[in-house]
């Protein structure tokens, strides 16, 4: 026979119905029994809570101490149980000299230093000695640009110049100390003196246009024009040249050879004596606002020679 275990009655709960409300009780098998939290547990829980608090206090206190902490300074010591120990000076020899340094004199206020202005540049057209030659000219013809009378024979440089003599050699001309040579133009039938260091270009056919370059943006030319009709110089001037005012020009003389120039002296008409032809010596640069070679022009103007003179 099997044992068999008889569970116990569950006591039903009657409905009154005149009650005004039912109080509902859950059934006895389904209520979990509390368990109860052992004391031990409690009072670990409470010892690792403070210590924790304990090591989160103590780090605070650690970092402030370690970053605000000052070095501990000793008190100084009073006057009355402090002396320093001064080194005794040593006393020299009778016989020895003691050179002491000279006592520093007192600051006193210096003026701003004066600044310099700032040279002008030379254009190569000034004329410092005033004998009629500028700087680029003094240079070509190496006479001195601080004396207007370099060769000391008792005329100005840019005069010598002017009429073909060495200004820095007494009684040379420019030709024989080798600062001119000389040009000639059989197809126009003339010759004319020019500096040595220049450059001679033609830029025509059979001559009638020559240019005398200085290498420096300024240069001199040599036009020859016909006049078939054998008009006077002037008259010729007037028709043929409408950039000059033929009332203005001023009458010349060069080598023999009858001539007018402008007012500025830059510009020269030279006619043949049968008037069959005019030569035109002008001054013209290339950018160059400055005139560095007015002498020269006058030198070759006064060598201007025709082949049959």
């Amino acid at each position: 026979m099997f044992l068999t275990t008889k569970k116990p009655k569950e006591v039903e709960q009657k409905f009154d119905p005149n009650l005004a409300e039912q109080i509902h009780v859950m059934p006895p098998r389904y209520v979990a029994e509390s368990k109860k939290i052992p004391l031990k547990q409690i009072l670990l829980i409470i010892a690792i809570f403070v210590g924790l608090a304990g090591i989160g206090v103590g780090g605070v206190i650690f970092i402030n101490n370690f970053f605000n902490t000052e070095a501990d300074i000793p008190a100084a010591s009073t006057a009355s149980n402090f002396s320093p120990s001064v080194p005794a000076a040593e006393t020299p020899p009778a016989n020895i000299a003691v050179n002491l340094p000279p006592s520093s004199p007192a600051l006193q206020p210096t003026a701003p230093a004066e600044i310099s202005p700032e040279p002008v540049p030379t254009t190569g057209a000034e004329d410092d000695d005033q004998d009629g030659l500028t700087l680029n000219e003094e240079r070509l013809y190496l006479s001195n640009s601080l004396s207007a009378d370099t060769d000391g024979d008792g005329y100005l440089d840019g005069a010598e110049v002017k009429n073909g003599f060495d200004p820095h050699l007494a009684a040379q001309t420019l030709e024989k100390s080798g600062l001119a040579l000389t040009y000639q133009n059989s197809t126009q039938s003339y010759s004319v003196s020019y500096p040595k260091d220049w450059y001679v270009n033609t830029l025509s056919v059979g001559g009638a246009e020559i240019v005398f370059d200085s290498k420096l943006g300024e240069f001199i030319k040599i036009f020859t024009k016909a006049n078939p009709n054998h008009e006077p110089l002037l008259s010729w001037i007037a028709l043929n040249d409408l950039l000059v005012n033929a009332g203005e020009l001023i009458a010349v003389q060069a080598n023999s050879l009858p001539g007018y120039k402008t007012p500025d002296g830059l510009k020269f008409f030279l006619a043949k004596p049968d008037l069959s032809s005019v030569y035109i010596i002008g001054y013209e640069s290339a950018g160059v606002s400055a005139v560095s070679f007015k002498t020269t022009l006058e030198l070759m103007v006064n060598s201007f020679k025709l082949a049959d003179q």
